[in-house]
């Protein structure tokens, strides 16, 4: 099973798949801050090195699976519009199989608390994307994932309410 964990900067992804790979047996955690963003010129708005990234993730996956033995991967990630979602689903579905996909979303005072709280280089700047990814996921047209609104809720609530979702779909 692979679950994808969209959503903007800051709104718990990663700290929410850490607490998921409780629920599973033998699970991996794929980061794409870490596929792709840690390249110096890594352009997230060019589709060529987003598919790239992806590609990437996909390869990390299937090595782990092979020569681990991992059998589920939870993925956090920003895929800004439906088409960067579908890829990523087509490449992963090939690695491992159901490939389910939740957007994580939190109140935009919520979501400042959290980024001001990481403590992450340029805050303001990191503020601002925040608000400006929350506000390009809310806004788009297609599937972006399973909205999922995080605002009042700890990561351990978090994580128990998409497991047991996780279960019904399975």
């Amino acid at each position: 099973m692979i679950v994808i964990l969209n959503g903007p900067l800051g709104v718990g992804k990663t700290e929410t798949a850490w607490k998921l790979l409780e629920y599973f047996e033998r699970a991996a955690i794929l980061d794409c801050d870490y596929v792709g963003g840690n390249v110096s010129s890594f352009d997230y708005h060019n589709p060529a090195s987003v598919r790239i990234a992806t590609e990437s993730l996909a390869a990390l996956a299937k090595h782990q699976k092979s020569a681990l033995g991992v059998g589920d991967f939870v993925v956090s990630g920003v895929f800004e519009n439906p088409e960067q979602l579908s890829f990523a689903r087509s490449v992963l579905s090939q690695v491992s199989e159901p490939v389910v996909t939740y957007l994580l979303l939190a109140e935009r005072g919520t979501l400042e608390h959290r980024v001001r709280k990481r403590m992450n280089g340029d805050v303001e700047r990191e503020v601002a994307r925040a608000h400006e990814l929350s506000s390009i996921l809310t806004s788009a047209k297609g599937d972006l994932g399973k909205p999922f609104d995080t605002s009042s809720l700890t990561v351990d609530a978090v994580a128990e309410m998409l497991w047991r979702d996780i279960q019904l779909l399975t």
